[in-house]
């Protein structure tokens, strides 16, 4: 994908299907101390025909560190 980044590691790959242009992810993260301190990172993937030769373009990426209260 010319011009396109892969900015995080793939673990985990899932499908979204976009309704009236918008996608939604989440995921229940348990309130417990034996969380605190982990990291996650994020990045979505999205198919557009007219990007490049493999149909895709890329989003930038997050990384989001788990904290308690």
């Amino acid at each position: 994908m010319p011009g396109c980044d892969l900015l995080v590691p793939i673990d985990v790959a899932e499908l979204r299907l976009a309704v009236a242009g918008s996608a939604e992810w989440s995921v229940v993260i348990p309130n417990v101390p034996t969380f605190a301190g982990a990291v996650f990172r994020q990045q979505a993937f999205v198919f557009d025909v007219a990007a490049n030769p493999l149909g895709l373009t890329n989003s930038n990426a997050i990384t989001a560190t788990l904290g308690v209260r």
